[in-house]
């Protein structure tokens, strides 16, 4: 899924559905209406946006996200495009009461009365007939997660792999996402990831397991196949990332591979998301000294 707008930019699929997401493009105090696209194919047509074209794409992508994270993404993009804080929509505790009203009367009349009352809503910022805004969900998303850590259940795997390629670039590295959608062959890979400052060639090969409850774990069978795939291509590492934690026996085939397996769970993700990378999970895994030769060995300084 893609769409070319008239200024020649190519939307990718994460950044098609956060532009199609954005109440603006319904036509939000100075902003006119903006989207043409076919619901079913998301393709670009000749009609514009009518609120009720516009709440049934809201509905089709609930359908594929679920309501939490289309909410997230409705306040994410329009924050970003009027560059301020929208007071209706910002309040604590807006996102679970949303989330009842839907429940309890329905999208159609929650996006009717959500519309109905961000149109009096001004901004001097200007919209040319030819600009898209589009924001990410990720950093709205990863509030969420900080001040809730449950939250990281409730999401998708599309967009727990999302927050992974979020943190990974954070980190330093070039990601590609294999398949472009959690449920596309993917070979056993979900991302690719390489050094964008390293001089030296280096790939490493992620793949996700995204549980909905903290009581499931990742056992060894994920562990082994995953090893099975760095075997069989030119990768450096594989690292297994998990929302929970991983049995004994998962652990003990990883750190029986270590040169060539890496286990990230829970810990290490919240970890991630307060923007530590490198405090606990890596430097465990330097030793202190490595002995090159009989009687002959390097100390190896502690980076932090």
């Amino acid at each position: 899924m893609s769409l070319t707008v008239h200024d020649g930019r190519s939307f990718t699929p994460n950044e098609l559905r956060n532009w199609l997401s954005n109440p603006i493009h319904a036509g939000i105090g100075p902003f006119s209406r903006l989207i043409d696209v076919e619901l079913e194919t998301f393709e670009q047509t000749d009609h514009l946006c009518s609120d009720s074209e516009w709440i049934k794409i809201q509905k089709k992508l609930i359908e594929e996200d679920g309501i939490r994270i289309s909410l997230l993404r409705i306040r994410g993009t329009l924050r970003e495009t009027l560059g301020f804080r929208v007071e209706e929509i910002s309040y604590e505790g807006w996102l679970e009461e949303a989330i009842r009203t839907v429940e309890a009367n329905g999208t159609d009349s929650f996006f009717k009365n959500l519309l109905a009352t961000l149109r009096p809503v001004q901004t001097p910022l200007q919209l040319g007939s030819t600009q898209v805004y589009f924001q990410d969900i990720t950093q709205e998303l990863l509030s969420t997660l900080i001040r809730d850590p449950q939250e990281i259940y409730r999401i998708s795997p599309d967009i727990f792999e999302q927050i992974i390629c979020e943190r990974l670039d954070k980190m330093g590295f070039e990601v590609k996402r294999v398949g472009g959608h959690t449920y596309h062959k993917d070979g056993g890979i979900d991302i690719v990831a390489w050094s964008r400052i390293s001089s030296f060639p280096y790939l490493m090969a992620i793949q996700a397991k995204h549980h909905r409850t903290p009581k499931k774990k990742t056992g060894p069978k994920d562990v082994r196949d995953l090893y099975g795939v760095i075997q069989q291509h030119p990768f450096n590492i594989g690292v297994l990332v998990t929302n929970t934690t991983f049995t004994p026996d998962a652990k003990w085939f990883a750190q029986s591979s270590k040169n060539l397996l890496r286990l990230k769970d829970i810990h290490n993700i919240q970890d991630w998301l307060q923007g530590r990378y490198l405090e606990k999970f890596e430097l465990r895994d330097v030793p202190s000294e490595i002995e090159v030769c009989p009687g002959v060995k390097i100390e190896i300084p502690k980076f932090m």
